[in-house]
């Protein structure tokens, strides 16, 4: 098993393929409406009238459904009374990403400054766009519409595939924004970059030699470091089938990613995932046009709506598996695909990770102590998967509203889709916010 493999064991408690579910996993994330009487009551007050109490209950409680900070706030006293409460750290991590704008959040602070060794609460900036158009500029000037590849180069600098202005954008370490390719007339054709067209790319990946691969309609395409647009694969007709670059052909691709060897995985339609060499040649490693949820090797394999994935290694892929709620692992050179413990309902629910809930997640990278970040579209949030098999939400949250910069839960997101880490700088594409997002990880690694 390969060092990486074996952190993601760790974090997802994988074991050949096979997974556990909580009665918890099937239960409903309880919605905010009905909670409103009970906070005005002050029932989160300890008996003395104060909110110590409160705090000292977040000390012992497990979050079960962490909708927001009042339900959480409810959960807490509500398995106190109960007797239930365990894990610790887990439970002042949840409290401390509050934010500190109420009263609660101070005294929660003051406590973690004291007793405590993550007396820190992540920030969300916007580092370049914000609003939809197109305009090259320095960062909130800058203009994307609806962006949806991201991939971090060697220097920090950030590679953007601009999906509504038919361009692939480069966005520099202090938020300046420039044109990598893409003459903004839809289209096809290859050549010089500025002059190529393409058509509303999607997706977006780096291989060692600096070629950024993104997805233009039913082709893969290249743009290299000198500054040329290609084609690797596919002629434009919708199809499923294998072989050489003048004959094979993609139904749907939605995600790529490139390996050390310069071969470039391609997920197609969602459900299967296939390999292109560097000299064009496609086949199909796992999965099918069929959709569903099955383990296994090769066509035996199951997919139902794969979104993202990350390299892990030279041998394995993390897949996002949107369609299915779940974290699935493919062995490229057997084709075996295993599936990840996890809940797999639908819905926002942090705690352990056979309870939690997510939905429509999207970007997922691997921190550097082993931990998953993901990017939960469905619930506009950046959510942590730890070693100790929890899922904590660091920031977002809120399921409306628009996006704005700000601490935890604070702050919001329009649509996040992808992610990418540089140091300890986490990079968020917010699609639904046109624009790219930051996050601090500082904080988590003191």
């Amino acid at each position: 098993m390969k060092p990486v493999t074996i952190i993601l064991a760790l974090v997802l408690g994988f074991s050949l393929g096979q997974t556990t579910r909580a009665d918890a996993c099937s239960r409903e994330t309880i919605t905010d409406d009905a909670f409103e009487d009970f906070l005005r009551d002050g029932y989160l007050r300890d008996r003395q009238g104060d909110y110590r109490g409160a705090v000292d209950v977040f000390q012992r409680a497990i979050v079960l459904r962490p909708t927001n900070r009042k339900v959480r706030f409810l959960l807490a006293n509500t398995l106190w009374r109960d007797n239930q409460w365990m894990n610790a750290r887990f439970a002042w991590e949840s409290l401390l990403r509050q934010g500190g704008e109420d009263r609660m959040g101070i005294e929660a602070r003051n406590w973690l400054r004291d007793n405590a060794r993550e007396g820190w609460i992540p920030q969300v900036k916007t580092l370049a766009g914000g609003s939809a158009g197109f305009a090259d500029g320095e960062g909130r000037l800058a203009r994307f519409s609806r962006p949806s590849g991201m991939a971090v180069a060697a220097d920090g600098s950030l590679l953007i595939t601009d999906t509504g202005n038919h361009r692939i954008r480069l966005v520099k370490p202090d938020g300046k924004v420039i044109t990598a390719a893409g003459s903004g007339v839809p289209g096809y054709s290859d050549g010089p970059a500025l002059q190529a067209r393409l058509e509303a790319p999607t997706g977006g990946a780096l291989d060692p030699a600096g070629n950024y691969y993104f997805i233009d309609g039913t082709r893969i395409r290249f743009l290299t470091p000198d500054g040329r647009v290609g084609t690797l694969a596919g002629d434009g007709v919708a199809g499923f089938i294998d072989g050489g670059p003048q004959v094979a052909r993609f139904a749907r691709p939605v995600a790529v990613a490139a390996d050390w060897r310069g071969r470039v995985v391609v997920i197609d339609n969602g459900t299967a995932i296939r390999m292109v060499s560097p000299q064009g040649n496609v086949t199909t490693v796992a999965g099918g046009l069929e959709p569903g949820l099955s383990d296994g090797e090769g066509s035996a394999a199951k997919l139902r709506y794969v979104t993202r994935m990350r390299m892990l290694d030279k041998d394995h892929v993390l897949l996002v598996d949107t369609g299915n709620n779940r974290m699935r692992e493919l062995n490229i050179p057997s084709g075996m695909v295993k599936t990840h413990p996890g809940c797999g309902v639908g819905g926002y629910i942090d705690g352990p990770l056979e309870a939690a809930h997510w939905k429509e997640l999207n970007g997922v990278i691997v921190d550097p102590l082993g931990n998953l970040i993901v990017a939960d579209s469905g619930n506009r949030a950046i959510r942590r998967i730890t070693l100790g098999q929890n899922v904590q939400t660091l920031a977002g949250g809120h399921r409306g509203g628009e996006a704005k910069d700000g601490s935890g839960m604070w702050a919001r997101f329009g649509d996040p889709v992808e992610l990418g880490m540089y140091g300890k700088t986490l990079f968020i594409l917010d699609r639904g916010a046109h624009g790219i997002r930051t996050m601090d990880l500082g904080g988590l690694y003191l």
